[in-house]
């Protein structure tokens, strides 16, 4: 019983074997109705014309009788006799004629045809009696024998039947069942698994249709997992960078505290007060940049501020920064050479961009040896202002330049904020280029290191 149930239960949820009885069923239904229709009807019409054909020629025989002579009368009824397998009973006022060339068994009931006519003979006019029996039993041999054909045909019939309903059932769930199976590994995330039908029909469209969305969610969770990676590290590095900022904060704080705790408890070199509070001053306006970088960085990293772009005259931005950092190329001891083709418009902050400015132009100078030399070079190229600034006779190391965007970082660990600036005038350099979105690089040369922007030209 427990079987029964559980082979029930395994057709229920098999499309494939359901699909099978449907068509199996249908399709021997259809048979066997076709089957018993056709030896019905094959039954109906040849006993039909039996009986027509026998009506007809009882119908003949009367015709002849009445224009026969008497001598010709046993020759028609025997010649009738014999060529239609019928026993002929003559009977005339005076005599009975019995002509028979069939034989009926008496031991079995055979089912006779029997017509029964009266006439009179033309000439003489005696009454006649005409009976004529014939036997069904050719009907019943012919029946039986198309029963013996139909029986094994419908048999072969419902073989085949058997097996097209098996192989039909296969081929018509064979896709369905794939797009099932495919479907069961896209719910486990199983982000490969694809329907591989070359169909037009329906069947086909849904194939297309699960394959377009599975293409669209494998899509959508990469980028969410990228999204997430760069999440992570954006994160990872605000750590980095408030931590740096704690670090380059705590060191001014350190000294800041130092010179007021002297200069109130009035001991040693803290006597002479004018002095350590213009010191202290310098500490806190070093201290007050410092925090308002770090401030335009928050604010840019975070995109709490929109950056506000107007048209830009490039070249002219570009020989005011050089001009005003000429005082400080002297200073140096550093050859300044610069070329801008002119009336070079962008669109860009002005201010954004007079920092960017600043910042190359400066750390291009102080990080040139004696008598060192930096060429600016502001160019057209493929509808993009190419600006450049080498810096002649200097090198970077590679480890370096793969990090010398990071905030506080320095090429020369030695040195602290006043000896090697801040750290972080490259790394606001970055932040203000990538929310441009204009492309740069900072790489060693043959002739030293350059360092180069594309700005897009206003059309």
């Amino acid at each position: 019983m427990e079987r029964g149930i559980d082979l029930l239960k395994k057709i229920k949820r098999s499309l494939n074997v359901k699909t099978f009885f449907w068509i199996f069923i249908t399709l021997a239904l259809t048979f066997f109705a076709s089957f018993t229709s056709m030896g019905s009807v094959l039954s109906r019409t040849y006993e039909r014309e039996f009986i027509e054909q026998f009506n007809l020629l009882v119908t003949e025989l009367p015709l002849d009788l009445e224009r026969a002579s008497e001598e010709e009368l046993l020759d028609i009824i025997t010649s009738f006799a014999f060529r239609n397998h019928a026993n002929v009973i003559l009977e005339l006022e005076d005599e009975e004629i019995r002509v028979g060339s069939a034989t009926f068994s008496t031991d079995e009931e055979i089912e006779l045809l029997t017509s029964r006519v009266a006439t009179r003979h033309s000439t003489t006019g005696e009454m006649m009696v005409l009976t004529v029996e014939v036997s069904k039993q050719p009907l019943t041999q012919v029946l039986e024998t198309t029963q013996g054909i139909l029986i094994p045909l419908f048999l072969f019939t419902f073989l085949v039947t058997l097996t097209s309903s098996w192989i039909f059932a296969r081929r018509l769930t064979k896709p369905i069942i794939l797009i099932s199976q495919v479907s069961k590994r896209m719910q486990q995330l199983d982000l490969k698994a694809r329907c591989d039908l070359k169909r037009e029909d329906e069947i086909g469209v849904l194939a297309d249709n699960l394959n377009e969305m599975a293409d669209k969610v494998e899509n959508s969770l990469s980028n969410l997992q990228v999204a997430n990676s760069l999440l992570q590290e954006r994160e990872e590095q605000q750590k980095e960078f408030f931590t740096a900022a704690s670090h380059e904060l705590k060191t001014p704080l350190t000294i800041l505290s130092t010179q007021l705790d002297g200069m109130i408890k009035n001991i040693g070199e803290y006597q002479d007060r004018d002095l350590h509070l213009k010191l202290a001053r310098e500490t806190t306006n070093s201290m007050s940049d410092l925090i308002g970088k770090l401030l335009s960085i928050a604010q840019m990293q975070s995109s709490v501020i929109e950056i506000k772009k107007t048209k830009i005259n490039l070249s002219q931005l570009v020989e005011k920064s050089c001009f005003d950092h000429s005082e400080l190329a002297i200073q140096k001891n550093v050859s300044l050479s610069h070329f801008c083709e002119p009336d070079i418009e962008i669109l860009a902050n002005r201010s954004k961009l007079e920092l960017v400015l600043s910042n190359i132009l400066s750390n291009a100078i102080v990080h040139s040896p004696q008598h060192g030399f930096v060429d600016i070079q502001l160019e057209v190229n493929n509808n993009h202002g190419i600006l450049t600034v080498e810096n002649y006779n200097a090198k970077i190391a590679e480890n370096d330049l793969n990090r010398i965007f990071e905030a506080f970082y320095r090429t020369d660990q030695s040195r602290s904020r006043y000896t090697g600036g801040s750290g972080l005038g490259l790394h606001m350099t970055k932040n203000i280029l990538e929310t441009h979105d204009f492309d740069y690089n900072l790489e060693n040369s043959e002739n030293g290191v350059v360092f180069w922007i594309k700005f897009p030209l206003i059309n």
